[in-house]
């Protein structure tokens, strides 16, 4: 499913009119009831206030109430402004109001001290709040009346309900630059918002429902729109088949190529996502050391050697018994638990180098790639498929490739993608599925679970199993990463999101799956 800015919303909204005829009167009355019937199917109202702008929103609110009215529902409105600012479709629905239901709405205008104490009284008695007083647009801090409502709305005991945003979110970034109102429901209109889905804004939308209030499904489809949410039911579409007549070999060889004295455990948790995810062999190389070790833990790994360092780690001489264990291999994951021997950059870049099926590139590989990505480059020249897996510390250190990776992470996952010709998965709360095209995926699944030592293992070992069955790098990297963060929620359920460990989120997989399965 698409997801959107504020302006390719309002472009969707002014096409809905323009092309197909749709009035935009006809838009707001399909919201303002839709507002209605979650007001009353969700919340059951019976004393609701509804708190209005002089935009768009505030227009939907105007509905809302009048709605209301007609099912018999006392409503107390607010309208934080002047009634002579309004314009367009808002200023009709607000005359409606004030001149036929006055005596089942309540309506106080104005921007003035006795309005707002009107207005804080009000909200002590109600049992519902519908925030209506910014839309999506938001660029600054919210000001004067619409900051102090949003701090009374924020400071009592009531349910809340937002139109289309949370009022103080802005709609395009997720930012929040100044208050910005806690909703325990927000209803949305068309398609999500990006900033619905990304923090600080995500945090603040509470449940999301999504109403289609009359745009044609031709512009909500549009491939122009690069960004991106999976739902489950097209995580069901993306599932790899499983052909009853195959056999291990239908469904895929991976290969992780990890580990180190100092971190044995990593290519075992990346070993054990491509199990759970499905795949048909995985075979694990690890330097000499740790054999013992690895080779204990899961009978259903096939467990390979090569030459470590003084350090314990892979030495340059691996780089061979590496190369000839990828041979037939259809995806290799590469950094899990590798170390930051100084040998390293050698051995990295003749794997990278030199072998043409899809790797990905994790965890200490990247930390020695971004002193030096010249392998990463070649890659792109030849058109080899990589899949960059950086978190954000990670990132970094690749310096100005991801200059503004806290501020700004969609853009900087675009443009790893670019620069390398890869599929970027950024790896945060909301991490970002970036491929070369522009086309990106914000990943909404997932919890606190997940921030563990090892999760990143368990996700690259799963992405590679579903690029071993035969799924597309881009496809499997947003799949893998919706999957992985449903096992954290599943896992977290059972061990809590304190106590859930990486083990517990890769054994949670086949879980996740079976969720998709019953779309």
């Amino acid at each position: 499913m698409k997801t959107v800015t504020s302006a390719q919303m309002k472009e969707i909204d002014g096409q809905t009119s323009a092309r197909f005829g749709v009035p935009s009167m006809l838009l707001m009355e399909n919201a303002g009831a839709s507002l209605c019937d979650i007001a009353t199917d969700e919340f059951q109202t019976k004393n609701p206030v509804i708190v209005c702008g002089k935009g768009g929103n505030g227009g939907d609110g105007f509905v809302c109430a009048r709605h209301l009215a007609m099912e018999g529902i006392q409503t107390k409105v607010f309208l934080l402004g002047k009634s002579e600012e309004l314009i367009g479709d808002q200023a009709v629905n607000f005359g409606i109001l004030a001149k036929g239901f006055s005596g089942f709405i309540e309506l106080y205008v104005g921007e003035t001290d006795q309005n707002l104490g009107r207005l804080s009284q009000s909200l002590r008695k109600a049992d519902l709040v519908i925030d209506c007083m910014l839309g999506t647009g938001l660029s600054e801090a919210p000001k004067g009346v619409i900051s102090q409502a949003i701090e009374l709305v924020n400071s009592v005991n009531v349910s809340v309900l937002s139109c289309d945003i949370p009022s103080g979110v802005d709609g395009s970034t997720g930012k929040v630059p100044g208050l910005a109102v806690q909703a325990d429901v927000t209803c949305t209109f068309g398609l999500p918002k990006i900033g619905h889905l990304l923090f600080p804004g995500a945090s603040k939308v509470g449940k999301l429902l999504l109403t289609n209030v009359g745009f044609p499904k031709v512009l909500l489809d549009d491939p122009y729109i690069e960004a991106n949410v999976l739902t489950l039911k097209e995580a069901l579409w993306l599932l790899p088949e499983r052909i009853q007549s195959g056999h291990k070999g239908s469904f895929g060889k991976v290969l992780i190529i990890g580990g180190s004295a100092e971190f044995p455990g990593a290519p075992v948790l990346s070993g054990l996502g491509s199990l759970r995810g499905g795949s048909g062999l995985t075979t694990v190389l690890v330097p000499g050391p740790i054999y013992q070790s690895v080779a204990g833990r899961y009978p259903e790994m096939i467990v390979k050697m090569a030459p470590a360092d003084e350090n314990g780690a892979f030495s340059g001489d691996a780089a061979e018994v590496a190369l000839k264990a990828a041979f037939d291999a259809n995806c290799i994951v590469i950094g899990p638990g590798l170390s930051r021997s100084p040998g390293l950059s050698h051995f990295i870049g003749e794997v990278l180098g030199k072998i043409e099926a899809p790797i990905i590139v994790d965890a200490d590989a990247l930390n020695v790639l971004a002193r030096s990505p010249g392998s990463l480059l070649l890659r792109a020249e030849h058109g080899w498929p990589t899949i960059l897996t950086p978190h954000w510390g990670e990132a970094g250190r690749f310096g100005t490739v991801a200059s503004d990776v806290t501020t700004d992470p969609v853009a900087t996952a675009r443009r790893f993608s670019t620069r390398y010709g890869s599929i970027t998965v950024l790896k945060s709360a909301r991490t970002i599925v970036a491929s070369p095209s522009g086309q990106y995926y914000i990943n909404t699944t997932g919890n606190s679970a997940l921030s563990k030592g090892g999760s990143g293992d368990v996700l690259s070992g799963l992405v590679a199993s579903f690029v071993s069955q035969g799924l597309a790098p881009f496809d499997a990297s947003v799949l893998g990463c919706h999957l992985f963060g449903l096992a954290g929620e599943m896992a977290s359920k059972e061990h809590t999101e304190y106590g859930t460990i990486s083990t517990d989120v890769a054994n949670s997989i086949p879980k996740a799956i079976q969720e998709v399965l019953e779309q």
